[in-house]
Formats: structure tokens, C-alpha cells, sequence
């Protein structure tokens, strides 16, 4: 698997839903099928925010089972309850399980991801 983070947002929307848009794409690069959820992942923010689950309803549906090389792309949302919970964010964390194959094995590590962002 391959797993990028393309772009991220921290943004007010509506001017009362503080949230992180995290864009990434995932590939799988073998023939296998492989089960990898970065729609699950856990997220930090150097504010000292913890999420441990993204919005189902804001997030793009992604890909869970990778049959063969295919690739995915799309946007995980973060909600926040205070705006001042994104304000002045030097880097968030994200921590998503290891994919895995059909028989349930690991195909690789935990990822566990700090991402710096430009102000």
C-alpha cells in the first residue's frame, strides 16, 4: 500500500464548524486484496485535540477493501467543538491501523504520521 496526504485544511465553516479537512490517496500496489481504513483514522493536533474518529457524514466515502491495484482518493473530516481548537496549529498527528490481507495478517506497520502545516 501507499498512502499519501495531498493537502490539509483547517478552516471555519459557516462561521461555527471549526474542522480539518485531511486529503489523501491510497494505492494499493499488489494484486492481493488488501483492507486498509485511513477513514478511521485517529488525529492530534498540536493545540492537544484529540479525534479519535473522523465525521462519516462530512468525509468522502472511501475505499476499506483494496481488490488488486486500485487506488482511492478523497477528503477524511475532522469536526471540532470550539474554534479555538484549530486556531494557531502548528501540526496535527495521524495514526491509522496497518492494512492487512484477506487472512487477517499485517502487511506492514501502524502508520503513524506527523504533518506539519504552513500558516
Amino acid at each position: 500500500m501507499q498512502f499519501t496526504v495531498k493537502k490539509v485544511i483547517a478552516a471555519v465553516a459557516n462561521e461555527q464548524l471549526p474542522f480539518i479537512d485531511v486529503q489523501i490517496e491510497s494505492e494499493n500496489t499488489s494484486d492481493e486484496v488488501v483492507s486498509f481504513r485511513p477513514s478511521l483514522a485517529q488525529l492530534a493536533t498540536s493545540t492537544g485535540v484529540q479525534i479519535d474518529e473522523p465525521s462519516l457524514l462530512e468525509s468522502d466515502e472511501l475505499i476499506d477493501e483494496y481488490v488488486g491495484k486500485v487506488n482511492d482518493s478523497g477528503s477524511i473530516i475532522y469536526v471540532f467543538d470550539n474554534e479555538e481548537d484549530i486556531k494557531d496549529l502548528d501540526s496535527i498527528r495521524l495514526r491509522i491501523s496497518a492494512p492487512f490481507s484477506e487472512d487477517i495478517k499485517a502487511l506492514g506497520d501502524k502508520l503513524d504520521l506527523k504533518i506539519n502545516l504552513e500558516h
